[in-house]
């Protein structure tokens, strides 16, 4: 049903990318870099549901902020 060398074969790519930017750039630049615009979205999307009083939506968007930004320091801290 699947094709599951495609899908390896993407989880590759942005796992390659990943490392390149940790390697290019540093682990807190990456950080800031691709957290900063992962965040501006989010914190934009939580205004937009701040402002139609959609406080159950506010509250996962904040949830996913704080899994991501863990994820993110937890992959720059393990491919340093």
């Amino acid at each position: 049903m699947f094709n599951i060398e495609f899908l390896q074969s993407q989880s590759n790519i942005i796992s390659d990318f990943l490392n390149w930017a940790i390697e290019n750039l540093g682990s807190l630049n990456f950080i800031i870099i691709i957290g900063g615009i992962f965040y501006f979205l989010s914190i934009k999307a939580l205004l937009v549901n701040l402002s139609n009083k959609d406080y159950e939506r506010s509250l996962l968007v904040v949830i996913l902020l704080i899994i991501v930004f863990g994820g993110l320091v937890g992959f720059a801290l393990e491919f340093k």
